[in-house]
């Protein structure tokens, strides 16, 4: 892994905890392990990407187990080169590439995520991973340096995901299936809308669908703690008032519907 300044380019060096580029551009790494790449002008609010509370919701969420099959299926895809560097694009609070790191011991795993408070959270826990704060469309890594690209539920930049990755890599991309959380959805809205994102028009003119999966499964969720991480990790959260948040949880025994495209893209020869 060959880190670059984000403000000059240029190749960082690590001494004495921390990284300096010939410029003498310096970022310091932070007492829970991690260090912030994103430099202040390129900020697009004072605390950009996911909240505090959004964060410690979906760690909650997920920690309970709830997307296994969603993991397993991820593993599935990953080509397990000896010595391979994985980057988790939109890591979030670490929950994905700690449990890839788990099952796959031949690659080395490192974290990228726009929000301060995810990536502190990710670092504290996931002490054998790399951790830092950049955004998805400018990572200061090197060109070519990738050998897996994985995103889950993040924006995509395609020219920068072209000019990370090795000739041979994969980018994996996990985004919602058309009825993904389906049963929360018809709750809030008059009428449902199935999702119908799909990242191949973004990729088209650089990269191949190597392989598609769609993964469904449902999961019964039977305590309100459960329900209120589950709605507060979501956009749903959000663009509700209180009382139907409250009308929600009060009938916090549920299944929910899980619907995962997962796609696998190469490079165009």
């Amino acid at each position: 892994m060959q880190l670059i300044c984000p403000i000059c380019k240029s190749p960082l060096t690590l001494s004495n905890k921390m990284y300096k580029c010939e410029h003498n551009h310096s970022y310091d790494i932070a007492k829970e392990g991690y260090v912030n790449l994103l430099p202040v002008q390129k900020k697009n609010s004072k605390n950009p990407g996911d909240s505090k509370e959004m964060i410690i919701a979906r760690r909650s969420f997920l920690e309970n187990g709830h997307y296994i099959p969603l993991i397993d299926k991820i593993i599935e895809c990953i080509d397990p080169k000896e010595n391979s560097l994985l980057l988790d694009a939109g890591c979030g609070e670490g929950y994905y590439g700690g449990q890839i790191a788990d099952k796959i011991k031949s690659t080395t795993i490192i974290g990228f995520d726009i929000s301060k408070e995810a990536i502190k959270k990710a670092a504290k826990k996931y002490k054998d991973q790399s951790f830092f704060i950049a955004g998805v469309n400018e990572i200061p890594l090197t060109d070519a340096s990738i050998d897996t690209y994985l995103t889950i539920f993040a924006p995509l930049e395609a020219g920068e995901i072209n000019r990370l990755l090795t000739a041979d890599g994969q980018v994996i991309i996990v985004s919602a299936g058309p009825n993904h959380m389906r049963e929360i959805a018809e709750e809030i809205y008059e009428t449902f809308i199935p999702h119908d994102y799909n990242p191949i028009h973004k990729l088209k003119d650089d990269f191949k669908e190597i392989s598609y999966h769609n993964l469904t499964f449902q999961i019964d969720l039977t305590t309100r703690d459960d329900m209120y991480a589950l709605l507060m990790m979501t956009p749903y959260y959000w663009s509700v008032s209180k009382d139907n948040r409250d009308e929600i949880l009060s009938t916090f025994s549920k299944t929910i519907s899980c619907d995962f495209i997962i796609q696998v893209f190469q490079k165009l020869k």
